[in-house]
């Protein structure tokens, strides 16, 4: 492993030493094998460095580093290295097939556990059905963002506050919540024509069809308009 002090200023002696958490110190100081890289001539700075077969996986202890100044200058580094014994694991067939599950050959992690496929799957569910709009705000500058159209389906029950379309109930849960807090904004029909129109939705009622704003359109929507629900 290599061992490395940065900082130091250029051209000094340095020597290390290693001491082991409990106390064993191999080797004491000294300056074979240690090497200096310039980091920059202006500054005057440089960094100093060892390859060592001391600090190996499994190694607790202290690297301390020091000049051959009258007074020297001095540094540490800590290494509590975790130990893990790769023939081991190879020997635990099923440990092994674990950990090569977790990659796809690449290098890449290839998670195959069903939670997350199942998340994965109830993610795309929803991701499937948005679409995407640019809109300007007040400022000018353009945003992406997330919305899903919608058609007004003729009913006697249809008002002002409250109308049935033709948006799919989502699931699994939130379900229907999703579209809760977006905005309501009609792409056709009397409504279309004013942006102040627009409303948030309070509720939807994935049975029935029904979309609820928090509050009344200045008329009821015409059957067969159209709209979006914009991610607010």
């Amino acid at each position: 492993m290599l061992l490395s002090i940065i900082g130091f200023p250029s051209g000094k002696t340095v020597s290390y030493k290693i001491k082991t958490k409990g106390g064993v110190v191999d080797p004491d100081w000294t300056t074979t094998g240690v090497t200096e890289e310039v980091i920059d001539a202006t500054a005057g700075t440089s960094l100093y460095w060892v390859d060592s077969g001391i600090v190996t996986p499994g190694f607790e202890g202290f690297v301390l580093w020091k000049t051959a100044d009258a007074v020297p200058l001095t540094a540490a580094e800590i290494f509590n290295i975790q130990h893990v014994n790769a023939f081991q694991i190879s020997e635990d067939s099923s440990a092994a097939d674990n950990l090569e599950a977790q990659y796809d050959g690449t290098g890449y992690s290839n998670i195959n556990a069903p939670a997350y496929q199942s998340q994965a799957t109830a993610i795309k569910g929803k991701t499937d059905q948005l679409e995407f709009v640019t809109v300007e705000s007040q400022s000018c500058v353009k945003s992406e963002r997330v919305y899903k159209t919608f058609t007004v389906v003729a009913n006697a029950g249809n008002n002002a506050g409250m109308f049935k379309t033709n948006l799919p109930s989502l699931s699994p849960a939130p379900g229907d919540e999703h579209y809760k807090k977006m905005i309501c904004q009609f792409t056709s029909g009397d409504l279309s024509l004013n942006g102040a129109c627009d409303r948030f939705v309070i509720s939807y009622n994935g049975t029935t069809g029904f979309l609820t704003v928090d509050s009344p359109f200045p008329a009821t929507p015409a059957d067969g308009a159209t709209g979006r629900l914009i991610n607010s």
